[in-house]
């Protein structure tokens, strides 16, 4: 945004430099979006948009101060613009501060499980996520290979599931890959 509203304001300045650093920062999401919809994931389409959006946002509102500073208009005059940007990076903000929580809150969930031994079952590659209000724990569990019998760690798995929401404090989907090692 400074780059563009400083190119535009200087005629020394190439404006095509500008153009390019604002196509890179909002042609890439608005593409990944529009995968998105073409592959009805509505996962990718809004956090895509939303990455254009706030690139958007990021640049108008960085070319209104350079503008502002750049004594393109009195400061009187330039409020009502530097409100409008401000309004719109706080309107900005409310998405991110919910996607930022729940990468938080993915991370701390897979942190609490990860490494979990129960028995001789370790849990291992924990992805957290959310599906429709309840927590998706994703995960591999370790188990050796001492004989050929796949339901010989049946009780210990459905035991690794029990810890799991008791570590959580909630119910939570567990879908689990049982991986035999050999030592």
């Amino acid at each position: 945004g400074i780059a563009g509203a400083y190119a535009h304001a200087r005629q020394e300045v190439a404006r095509s430099l500008a153009g390019v650093a604002i196509a890179v920062a909002l042609v890439p999401p608005l593409v990944v979006s529009g995968i998105g919809v073409g592959w009805f994931n509505w996962e990718v389409f809004v956090g895509a948009f939303l990455l254009f959006l706030t690139n958007l946002v990021g640049i108008l509102f960085a070319a209104t101060i350079t503008f502002s500073l750049l004594g393109f208009s009195p400061l009187a005059k330039a409020r009502r613009g530097l409100f409008v940007s401000l309004a719109m990076v706080t309107l900005i903000s409310i998405p991110l501060g919910y996607s930022f929580w729940r990468v938080v809150d993915s991370q701390r969930t897979a942190e609490t499980i990860e490494g979990l031994k129960v028995d001789d079952i370790v849990v291992r590659d924990v992805v957290a996520t959310r599906r429709a209000g309840r927590k998706v724990i994703r995960c591999n569990l370790i188990c050796p290979a001492e004989n050929d019998n796949p339901w010989e760690h049946a009780g210990s798995c459905q035991k690794v599931y029990g810890i799991i929401r008791q570590r959580l404090g909630e119910e939570a989907i567990v879908e689990a890959t049982v991986i035999y090692r050999s030592d």
